[in-house]
């Protein structure tokens, strides 16, 4: 299951939300991220944090979840 915040919430407050919702992974795109063709993921459990290429995020997201 996936979800895209379309409420323009700040990173924080999204990351809240996600957290309350228990899901485990949020992959988090910024301008800079965007600009690399890289994507941030982040464990919600461990607050662990990884920048990956684009073509690379189903690998890593299978891989975290293992």
């Amino acid at each position: 299951k996936a979800e895209y915040d379309l409420q323009g919430r700040k990173l924080r407050k999204a990351l809240e939300y996600a957290d309350k919702l228990e899901i485990p992974l949020v992959i988090i795109i910024g301008k800079r991220d965007l600009a690399e063709g890289k994507v941030t993921i982040r464990d919600m459990a461990t607050g662990e944090q990884k920048s990956v290429p684009i073509e690379r995020i189903v690998e890593e997201v299978k891989e975290m979840l293992g």
